[in-house]
């Protein structure tokens, strides 16, 4: 007989707060292990459940999904009701767009798959959409649409037999995750393929033979290293570790030796947990998970990524009154059939209800957000976000184009002078003003950049999750490229802030490294030090203050602050006394006679993002990078008779 383990949801209670205070910034950096703690959960409930039904001969598909749709829609639908709602009078048009979007395929479960294609270095959106959260819910409907097909078919044989064939799959799906965790991370942590081993290893549980002793004190000491596993991965990891893959692998076998330990009878820790006020945290975890980041990542669109501590809490007490409501009203009376009691009913609502959401998505995706929900002004500082000067600067090459010369060209084709634009996004944001200035100084311009790509030799692997031997490749085919062309100059750009974080020593001798190989090669070299980061969305932020008739023009960052996140590599780049280093910063053009780095210049957004320069902030430094390269290759300079366009 299948019984009721209060303990377990203790361990969920556990989970949802880790997700929590990681969603909250509140110092649990790798508390995103609480969506593979409800993997493995999950698991092992759903084949528990799937298995006494089996045994007894009751099992039947229909009723297992009415019991699933029963624990999940409710919640689900209201929680999509109300973000799209409070999304139309707060969003941009464009991320109202991208959010209908991801609600659109989170009806159609789906949403994992979409946010996989579309979250990507340029998708701002991404990290503050308020359905986010929903590909975790995507994963597990998936997963129980496959799953219980797949003991039914298991169940002719042994359970030896089904215990081996779910070991085989959990490790396919496990070796799967490793392996694209360092060649497609996005895939590894989005997608079911590589997460099903999560949730199958919580089903392995429950085919384990029982032992006919009681290992007491091996339970005692296995439960308690568990769940202090558990918080001390939730404090320690953190986001850039390549994940899920084996970082993931500790998170979930703790969890898996939490249920183990507790199955028999509970562990002193097993009662602790069992206790109402933990239960209770356990018991509306699901709609605390679907409450919270909502909140959060409203908050955060509005106010900035680094919310006051205040505001946190605040978005605390909120989910949680949020999530029992919700828990009270929703979530039970539909599990207790007091809502739509009847099999039949449910089956009209499972289809009715995300049919007139994915209607509504649609209305919103077609008709772009419904710009003219925001006056003309707040439209002019979005157009900063897209526009462009109308080339179409390449910016993903493999290595094996690099290195077969398939390189892109800019400024003058026809130059007497070439020089190599090395680089990241940023050196992307860069090029037209590097191209304009080429084309001013009839230089002939080469472009190598690649997202989240610091153009540094050999460095990085490990330290990113984007950072993968694929960039190692590629800045070694850069380098060969300088060096097989005897390209004289190189300008090297980059969002130097970022690349170094919690890697300052392997960052400067990275750095001192590279210079060395360009120096030997006779290559002479330009850094351009980094733009500001901003804490918000800088077109978006002008914008929602214009529509809201407010002030723009003293948005910005102080200096102290745009030096302080750029210290490292400041302090890095200017020790390099090399005469064949020349740095550029960038500054003064933004920020003139006053302590800010202005957002917005004449009305116009100098930042199409938080972290990259708009098209019209790029052109700011026009003249820096003439001054750049005229003093590095004074050759040019000292070209009387050439006349410059």
């Amino acid at each position: 007989m299948w019984k009721y383990r209060p303990e377990i949801d203790g361990l969920r209670a556990i989970a949802i707060l880790l997700v929590l205070l990681f969603h909250a910034d509140l110092g649990f950096k790798g508390g995103f292990i609480g969506v593979d703690v409800f993997f493995v959960i999950s698991g092992y409930l759903i084949t528990g459940i799937i298995l006494n039904k089996q045994r007894a001969g009751q099992f039947r598909i229909t009723e297992f999904w009415e019991r699933r749709v029963r624990r999940i829609l409710p919640a689900s639908i209201l929680m999509v009701t109300a973000v799209l709602c409070y999304a139309s009078f707060t969003l941009m048009p464009e991320d109202f767009s991208q959010l209908s979007k991801t609600a659109l395929y989170h009806q159609c479960l789906f949403s994992n798959v979409n946010l996989w294609l579309t979250v990507g270095y340029f998708n701002d959106f991404a990290e503050l959409n308020p359905l986010l959260h929903t590909w975790s819910l995507a994963v597990e409907e998936q997963f129980y649409l496959i799953y219980p097909f797949l003991l039914m078919w298991l169940g002719r044989y042994r359970e030896s037999v089904r215990l081996r064939v779910l070991t085989v799959l959990f490790l396919l799906s496990f070796i799967g995750s490793e392996y694209a965790v360092h060649t497609k991370p996005e895939l590894s942590f989005f997608l079911l393929p590589t997460r099903a081993w999560e949730m199958l290893l919580g089903g392995i549980i429950c085919f384990l033979p029982a032992s006919n002793r009681d290992h007491y004190r091996v339970r005692e000491v296995i439960s308690t290293v568990s769940v202090l596993g558990l918080v001390f991965c939730g404090w320690y990891y953190h986001e850039e570790l390549p994940f899920p893959g084996l970082y993931a692998a500790l998170p979930c076998f703790l969890t898996a030796g939490f249920i183990c330990s507790n199955l028999r009878n509970q562990t002193a820790i097993g009662r602790v947990m069992s206790s109402k006020p933990i239960v209770f945290v356990g018991l509306i975890s699901y709609s605390l998970y679907l409450a919270h980041w909502p909140i959060l990542a409203f908050l955060k669109y509005q106010y900035g990524q680094e919310l006051l501590i205040t505001t946190k809490l605040v978005a605390i007490v909120a989910s949680v009154l949020m999530a029992i409501i919700s828990w009270r009203w929703i979530e039970r009376p539909f599990r207790r059939r007091v809502i739509l009691p009847k099999p039949r009913h449910v089956l009209l609502a499972t289809f009715v209800a995300p049919a007139l959401l994915i209607s509504v998505s649609v209305v919103i995706h077609k008709n772009h957000g419904f710009p003219n929900r925001i006056p003309k002004v707040a439209r002019d500082y979005l157009a900063t976000k897209t526009s462009r000067t109308g080339r179409n600067y390449r910016s993903r090459l493999s290595p094996e184009q690099i290195q077969a010369d398939e390189v892109p060209v800019c400024g003058d084709p026809d130059g007497g002078q070439e020089i190599l634009v090395w680089g990241d996004s940023h050196a992307l944001a860069l090029m037209p003003a590097i191209d304009a200035a080429c084309q001013k100084l009839n230089i002939k311009c080469y472009q190598i950049t690649y997202p989240g790509n610091t153009p540094l030799l050999d460095y990085g692997v490990g330290m990113k999750r984007h950072i993968t031997h694929r960039s190692i490749e590629r800045n070694r085919a850069a380098y060969e490229f300088l060096v097989r062309n005897e390209i004289p100059l190189v300008v090297l750009a980059a969002y130097w802030g970022s690349s170094y974080r919690s890697h300052s020593e392997i960052f400067e001798k990275s750095v001192r490294d590279t210079i060395d190989q360009l120096e030997q090669a006779g290559v002479q070299v330009v850094i351009v030090e980094d733009n500001a980061t901003f804490r918000y969305r800088v077109p978006q932020r002008l914008a929602r203050l214009a529509w809201l008739g407010q002030e723009t023009s003293e948005i910005g960052i102080s200096l102290e602050e745009h030096y302080e996140y750029n210290r490292v590599p400041r302090e890095v780049f200017q020790s390099l006394s090399n005469k064949n280093v020349r740095v550029y910063d960038p500054t003064s053009y933004f920020a003139g006679d006053s302590n800010l780095w202005s957002a917005e210049i004449d009305g116009v957004s100098m930042m199409r993002d938080t972290n990259h320069l708009s098209e019209a902030g790029a052109m700011r430094l026009k003249p820096l990078i003439e001054r750049a390269v005229l003093e590095s290759l004074p050759q040019i300079a000292a070209e009387p008779e050439k006349q410059y366009h």
